[in-house]
């Protein structure tokens, strides 16, 4: 089965992609893994766009996979190569609750403490989905006919229902 899951930061995608890996014995990809160099501990240090291209080409290549991103013009390649493109379509109040909530938790080493983000990088991607979110409804809202595999998900109850609906198929 073959996955990927979209959304604006914030929306419960690696969430999502982590219960599903759990669920379905699929490994997942963090798309900002692949696009920023994991050998730092910040945030504005982006990978070097061949060798970015060929991961994720290698990942595109497996019998399965499960990537979830933010990114919707060099990975679109996947959107049509999924069994099941998966949008959250979270409401932005909700959006930036979870930015600001996760960026606190980086402060106090409740979540990820290793990685290092300023108040000011936090702004700018608050600033950055507010954008993203509108290209997404774009992209995905308004072509829904062009995505056959789209599946929009707007709340913890569309997701639940999903999930149930996955595991039942499984």
């Amino acid at each position: 089965m073959k996955l990927y899951i979209i959304g604006p930061s914030g929306s419960g995608k690696t969430t999502l992609s982590i219960e599903l890996s759990r669920m379905l014995n699929i490994e997942a990809t963090n798309l900002d893994d692949i696009f920023w160099e994991n050998n730092t501990m910040s945030f504005n240090n982006k990978r070097d766009e061949k060798i970015r291209n060929n991961l994720y080409n290698e990942i595109l290549k497996k019998k399965s996979w499960i990537i979830e991103g933010a990114f919707i013009s060099w990975p679109a390649k996947g959107f049509q190569l999924a069994d099941k493109l998966i949008y959250l379509n979270i409401n932005n109040t909700t959006l930036n609750k979870r930015i600001i909530f996760r960026f606190i938790k980086r402060k106090l080493k409740i979540e990820h403490p290793n990685k290092k983000e300023t108040l000011k990088q936090v702004i700018d991607l608050i600033k950055w989905n507010k954008q993203q979110t509108l290209l997404m409804k774009e992209k995905f809202l308004n072509n829904k006919e062009k995505y056959k595999n789209l599946i929009i998900l707007s709340n913890n109850k569309n997701i639940k229902t999903f999930m149930n609906n996955l595991k039942a198929q499984k």
